[in-house]
C-alpha cells in the first residue's frame, strides 16, 4: 500500500456566489538554481538506476482527460512527476513551455518537448511548489513567489504520471470602440478583466488601454474575458471575448448614448487586508462585485473586479461605477473576509482574515478503493440557496486523501468531481471550536456517452468541437476548458455520465454554441450546431424559459428576460422571484437542481410559483419552454 500523498494541486475559488445560468523527445533536464545556498555541504541524493526509455507516442491532442496514475518505481528514489502541458481549448501539447518548480533549497526550470511532455525528478523528496508556468501566446500561471497554491509532494519510489496542465491561449487581438452611431471613439479607456489577477503576479498582464484615432486598441485576452470601455461623453460598453473573437481576432465595443442620470465620475474602493495577527496580508486576493442584495441591478461588470493586496495588505480598485458592492478577500489556508453592501466610493475598508479548523477526508469508490485524482469544491452556506465560494482544489493522492484549512463555524457543501465517476456532494457542519472535521466521499462510476457533433446546415462532422458537462462549478486555472473534444469525424466520448442525464455545452469555431439538456447515456448523442450567420454575432442556443436566474435568500431572482422566450410570454420581468417549480420549493431542489427542473422539451411548460417584484403575494404561473438563442 502506498501510504503517501503523491501530489496536491490546490487552487482557491474566485467565484463568490452561485453563477448565473444560462513524442520520443525528452524534456530538457532540470536546471537547479539556489538563490541562497548554504556553505555547508548538502547530502548527496541516492543515485538512481537508469530509467527505462520513454515510449514514443503520437502527437495526438488530449481529447479526453486521462486518469492520473500512481506507481512504485525504483527509478524514482526521490519521487517523480510526468505529464503534459496542453492548450486549454484544443488539448494540443505546447512545445517549449517553461515550468518552474520551487523547493526550500532552490528552483528548477524545465522545458516541455515537442508534444508538451515534461518530467520532473527532484533531488530530494518532500514538498515542492509549481511556482510558474508560461508559454508564448498563453496566459501565464505565476502567483506571488513562495505562495503558489499548487503543491507537489514528492515521495520516495513513487512516480506520478499523466498529470495534465492546461494553459489558456491569449492571442493578439484588435479591439475597436465605436459610438452608438458607429463612429470610432478615440480616447476611451479600456480595461480587460480576466478574473485571473491572483495567478499572474510574477508576470502581470497589461490590462489598461486607450483607444486611438481609429477607436482601436491592441490587447491579449483569454476566451471568456470581459472587456469594458468608458468615455466621459458616452455610456459604458462591455463585451466578452468569445471563440468567434479568437477566430476573427477582433472585438467591437459600441458605446451607448449617455443616459441623463448616468454618473459622470468613476469611483474607487480602498482598504487593507489583515492577517489574523493584525499584520498586512500581502498577496491576498481582493474581489469586488455588484452586491447580490440589489440584483437584478448590476453595478459595473457582472463578473466583478480583482486586485492583489500589496506588501502591507493595502489595495485599491479604481474605475468603478458608483454603487453598492460586495467585497471579499481570500488567502490560502485562511478563512475569507467579506463585507456586504459596501457603498462605493469607499475608503478605509478593513478586511481581516481568520484562522479556522481543518476539513479532511478520503475519496473512494464502491468497494473501498481510493480514487487517486479528483477535484474538491468547498462552499459555505450564506442563505437557504446561496453558497459562497471558499476553496477549490485538485488532488492527486495515492490514498485518495484531501484537506483544507481555515474553516470557521458553519455549514459547508463539499463537492467532488473526477473523470469516469458521477459527481458527488455532501454537506458538512463545522461546529464552534472544532480543530478538525472529517468528511469522506464515496464516488460511483458513471456511464460512457458516445456521440457525434455535426453541422446542422450540411450534416458534415465538426472536428475540434469542445464539449463540457454543465456543473455550475468554476474551472481551476490549469484545467482544460473541455471535458472532451470531437475528433476529425466529429465523434466524442464522455465518461462518468449519471443515468439521470446531464446538460452539455457544445461550442466550435464558426458555429453557434448549443446547450443540450437531458442527455442520457442510453443511446449515441447526435448534436447539431448552426453556423454563425453573416453580420451576426455568435449565440448560444438552448431550450428553456428564456430567463437569467440568480440565487438570493429563499428564491431564484430573475435578472434578465430574453426576448421571444417563454418567460416574456408569461409576463415575467426582472426582479420577480421564483419560489417553487412544479410544486417543489427551490430550496429543496438547490440552484443546479432548479435550473435542470426548469428546462425541458420544446413546447412543454413548467409551473412556477412566483413572488412578483416589489410585492408580497405569490402566484402560480405556467411558463412555456421555447428554443432560444442568446
Amino acid at each position: 500500500m502506498l501510504a503517501v500523498v503523491a501530489a496536491v494541486l490546490v487552487l482557491w475559488a474566485l467565484r463568490e456566489q452561485e453563477p448565473e445560468s444560462p513524442s520520443g523527445e525528452r524534456s530538457s533536464p532540470s536546471a537547479w538554481v539556489s538563490p541562497e545556498r548554504s556553505s555547508a555541504a548538502e547530502p548527496s541524493p541516492k543515485a538512481a538506476p537508469a530509467a527505462p526509455p520513454v515510449p514514443v507516442t503520437s502527437a495526438e491532442p488530449v481529447r479526453q482527460l486521462p486518469r492520473v496514475t500512481v506507481e512504485r518505481s525504483a527509478f524514482s528514489p526521490a519521487g517523480a512527476f510526468s505529464g503534459r502541458v496542453v492548450s486549454a481549448t484544443t488539448g494540443e501539447g505546447l512545445r517549449g513551455a517553461e515550468v518552474t518548480i520551487a523547493a526550500p533549497s532552490g528552483a528548477a526550470s524545465l522545458l516541455t518537448d515537442s508534444e508538451g511532455r515534461f518530467e520532473f525528478r527532484p533531488a530530494y523528496p518532500g514538498e515542492h511548489q509549481v511556482a510558474a508556468i508560461r508559454a508564448e501566446g498563453f496566459l501565464p500561471f505565476a502567483p506571488e513567489w513562495g505562495r503558489s497554491p499548487i503543491v507537489l509532494s514528492a515521495v520516495r519510489d513513487v512516480h506520478v504520471r499523466e498529470v495534465v496542465i492546461a494553459l489558456t491561449p491569449t492571442p493578439q487581438l484588435v479591439g475597436q470602440v465605436l459610438s452608438a452611431s458607429g463612429a470610432p471613439v478615440s480616447g476611451a479607456t479600456v480595461r480587460v478583466l480576466t478574473q485571473r489577477a491572483g495567478e499572474t503576479v510574477l508576470f502581470p498582464l497589461k490590462d489598461r488601454f486607450t483607444s486611438d484615432e481609429r477607436g482601436e486598441f491592441h490587447f491579449t485576452a483569454p476566451d471568456g474575458a470581459a472587456v469594458e470601455a468608458r468615455h466621459s461623453a458616452h455610456g459604458t460598453a462591455r463585451a466578452k471575448v468569445s471563440e468567434e473573437t479568437l477566430r476573427t481576432r477582433r472585438l467591437e465595443l459600441r458605446l451607448p448614448a449617455l443616459a441623463p442620470d448616468a454618473p459622470r465620475t468613476e469611483a474607487r474602493v480602498e482598504g487593507r487586508v489583515l492577517a489574523p495577527d493584525g499584520t498586512g496580508a500581502s498577496g491576498a486576493l481582493v474581489s469586488v462585485a455588484s452586491a447580490n442584495s440589489v440584483y437584478p441591478r448590476v453595478f459595473g461588470d457582472n463578473n466583478g473586479y480583482q486586485a492583489v493586496a500589496e506588501a502591507d495588505g493595502s489595495f485599491t480598485l479604481e474605475g468603478l461605477e458608483p454603487g453598492v458592492y460586495d467585497v471579499s478577500a481570500m488567502a490560502v489556508g485562511l478563512a475569507p473576509a467579506r463585507a456586504f453592501d459596501v457603498s462605493v466610493p469607499a475608503s478605509g475598508l478593513v478586511l481581516r482574515l481568520a484562522q479556522g479548523g481543518a476539513l479532511v477526508g478520503r475519496v473512494s469508490e464502491e468497494g473501498g478503493a481510493p480514487v487517486p485524482a479528483f477535484v474538491v469544491y468547498v462552499r459555505k452556506q450564506h442563505s437557504a440557496l446561496e453558497w459562497l465560494g471558499f476553496a477549490q482544489a485538485r488532488f492527486i493522492d495515492a490514498e485518495g486523501r484531501y484537506s483544507f484549512r481555515g474553516l470557521t463555524p458553519g455549514r459547508y457543501l463539499v463537492q467532488v468531481v473526477t473523470a469516469g465517476f458521477v459527481p458527488a456532494e455532501r454537506q458538512v457542519e463545522v461546529p464552534e471550536g472544532a480543530r478538525e472535521v472529517m468528511a469522506d466521499v464515496l464516488l460511483t462510476r458513471g456511464s460512457r456517452l458516445e456521440g457525434k457533433v455535426l453541422s446542422a446546415a450540411t450534416r458534415a462532422p465538426i472536428a475540434g468541437a469542445r464539449l463540457s458537462v454543465e456543473s455550475g462549478l468554476a474551472a481551476d486555472a490549469l484545467a482544460p476548458l473541455f471535458d472532451a473534444v470531437s475528433g476529425a469525424d466529429g465523434t466524442f466520448v464522455l465518461e462518468g455520465i449519471p443515468a439521470k442525464g446531464v446538460s452539455i455545452l457544445v461550442s466550435a469555431s464558426g458555429y453557434n454554441g448549443r446547450l443540450v439538456a437531458g442527455v442520457q447515456p442510453t443511446a449515441p448523442a447526435i448534436i447539431e450546431l448552426t453556423p454563425i450567420e453573416a453580420d451576426a454575432g455568435p449565440k448560444v442556443e438552448f431550450v428553456g424559459i428564456g430567463a437569467v436566474l440568480k440565487a438570493r435568500g429563499d428564491a431564484l431572482v430573475i435578472g434578465e428576460v430574453i426576448a421571444g422566450g417563454g418567460a416574456q410570454a408569461a409576463g415575467l420581468v426582472p426582479g420577480d422571484e421564483v419560489l417553487r417549480i412544479d410544486g417543489t420549493p427551490v430550496t429543496e431542489l438547490g440552484f443546479a437542481g432548479s435550473i435542470q427542473r426548469i428546462r425541458g422539451p420544446e413546447g412543454s411548460q413548467v409551473m412556477l410559483r412566483v413572488r412578483k417584484a416589489g410585492q408580497t403575494g405569490e402566484a402560480d404561473i405556467p411558463v412555456p419552454r421555447k428554443k432560444i438563442g442568446t
